[in-house]
């Protein structure tokens, strides 16, 4: 079970909260068009690339994008561009990424209370093979009550409350409906992330 670490120090109050964890081309996407849209400034983001992550938990670099299918050439245009404007690491509150952080059972909770939402960068399986695999990511969201949105499959909002009523018999909607979800129902990737920055910027349009 994963639980808020003790004594954590307060935290300036963000609009959001996006922890990245692994590179990997979807969150790579993500963080450039938060960039993009001049929105990494409105939350405590974190991306680390290669080079501030241990080599021998994870070797994916960042430009592994430039391989993939499942984004278009416009995207990842986007991502060359955006990146080149970047200072890596993006810390939240930690300036590396290894095996301790990625499998620690207690987390920073303060990162939860200082922000309206949550962008959950969810695992590979979880949100490029069209899997339903919720992780420690969104159970987080879940236990610290915070309001989400997430980068996964398609229909992975509408299966996880009902995977929730099923078997906690506990009702999440007000976690995950209160923004617009019609994300959950497009079939791109690639789609489904910008429809969700674009949520989140009209979000932070409303503070």
């Amino acid at each position: 079970f994963y639980k808020p670490a003790p004594n954590n120090i307060p935290m300036s109050n963000k609009s959001y909260l996006c922890l990245t964890g692994k590179v990997n081309p979807t969150r790579t996407f993500l963080i450039a068009l938060l960039s993009k849209y001049k929105l990494l400034q409105h939350g405590h983001v974190s991306y680390f690339g290669e080079n501030y992550t241990d080599p021998e938990f994870d070797r994916q670099p960042i430009d592994f994008y430039k391989n993939v299918s499942y984004l278009s050439d416009a995207a990842k245009s986007i991502i060359e561009e955006e990146i080149k404007k970047i200072k890596l690491p993006i810390i939240a509150d930690a300036n590396r990424f290894d095996a301790k952080l990625s499998h620690t059972k207690e987390f920073n909770a303060e990162l939860y209370n200082s922000v309206d939402f949550v962008i959950v960068a969810e695992t590979y399986g979880c949100t490029n093979r069209g899997n339903f695999f919720p992780t420690e990511k969104t159970a987080k969201c879940i236990l610290m009550n915070k309001k989400f949105i997430p980068i996964a499959s398609k229909g992975f909002l509408r299966n996880l409350k009902k995977y929730y009523m099923i078997e906690f018999d506990k009702d999440i909607s007000h976690l995950t409906d209160w923004c617009d979800t019609s994300f959950d129902n497009l079939s791109s990737l690639e789609e489904r992330i910008k429809k969700v920055v674009k949520v989140t910027a009209n979000e932070i349009s409303k503070k």
